[in-house]
Parts: structure tokens; sequence; C-alpha cells
């Protein structure tokens, strides 16, 4: 065996180098073809492809379902903020207005008052 038999060539074939860079070039090709036709470039008359769901035709107008439920939600986490009730009735616990366990905190009542027996 000859000492040029022993090594590999050190040069890329220019014509594999050709071949992958077309097979590159046409994969890039369809791929581009594929997501326009997903996206809808061009449409019909102007419609999007997601139908009547995908519009927002009243633009600003348009209430979310979010807006449309946010004063009552509001209103129902203050009333709970802002009064008494049970947490756990069998075990005696019970909340107390948010104001009023603040002032009971920054004087240092920590730990909730101790049970007299009777119901709060």
């Amino acid at each position: 065996m000859s000492a040029a038999e022993k090594h590999e060539r050190t040069d890329a074939s220019p014509r594999l180098a050709a071949i992958i860079a077309a097979a590159v070039a046409l994969g890039l090709g369809l791929c581009l073809l594929a997501a326009r036709g997903i996206i809808g470039a061009g449409s019909h008359a102007g419609a999007p492809r997601l139908g009547p769901a995908g519009l927002f035709t009243h633009g600003p107008a348009e209430r979310t379902g979010i807006e449309e439920e946010w004063p009552k939600i509001s209103a129902e986490t203050r009333e709970h903020l802002e009064s008494y009730g049970w947490i756990d009735r069998p075990a005696g616990i019970v909340r107390i207005p948010i104001e009023q366990a603040m002032v009971r905190l920054a004087a240092g009542a920590s730990a909730p008052p101790a049970r007299t027996g009777g119901t709060p």
C-alpha cells in the first residue's frame, strides 16, 4: 500500500457540497410554502382562516369576560376582607376584617387570643 492510499482526501467534493446546498434550499423553500399555506397569506376576500371566533370586530368597545365579571369579583373580595365570618365553625376559627388584623399584628398580638368558650 502506498503513502497516498493511507491518507484520506483533505478537500471536500464540490459536487457533494452543491448537492447538499441544493437540498437545503429545496427544504427551506418547502417549509416556507407550507408556512404560507398554514398562516393563510392570500386568504379569501380578507377573511381570516380562523373563522368568526378569530375576529375582533368591535375593537375597544368589546368587553371581555374578565371586564364583565370584575366589579362582582371585586365586591365579593372587598366584602370578604372587610367583614367577620366563619372559617371553620366546629373548630371555632373565624375571620376578622383586614384592618383589625393589621392593627393587632402591629400591636404585637401575633398569637390569637385565648378562647373563653363563648361563640365569637
